[in-house]
């Protein structure tokens, strides 16, 4: 690719508040031939609701009526499992056997 090309790739990058950090970083792994790192397995909140489409407010009260658990981490930090957003969404069926 292009030297051009690459930096116009970055500067959009750099400036884009839409595309999540995790894609951000892969794009530019691969722009600099590094291996890409894999997505998380947990999210904030605010990742959470954009994986979704919704609001924050309504993350927290699906965790309020009980229809998604976070995982809570030292220090109280609570993250959402990709896995548990993929059953909420109806994307991913979990194997309960």
């Amino acid at each position: 690719m292009k030297t051009q090309s690459t930096e116009i790739i970055k500067a959009v990058l750099k400036n884009d508040g839409t595309i999540p950090e995790i894609a951000k970083e892969q794009v530019l792994a691969i722009l600099t031939g590094s291996t890409p790192p894999t997505k998380p397995q947990l999210l904030t909140q605010t990742e959470s609701a954009k994986f979704l489409s919704v609001s924050r407010q309504t993350v927290y009260m699906w965790v309020k009526n009980g229809f998604l658990k976070p995982a809570i981490l030292p220090n109280g930090i609570k993250r959402y499992r990709v896995q548990d957003l993929k059953r909420l969404a109806g994307i991913e069926e979990v194997n309960n056997g």
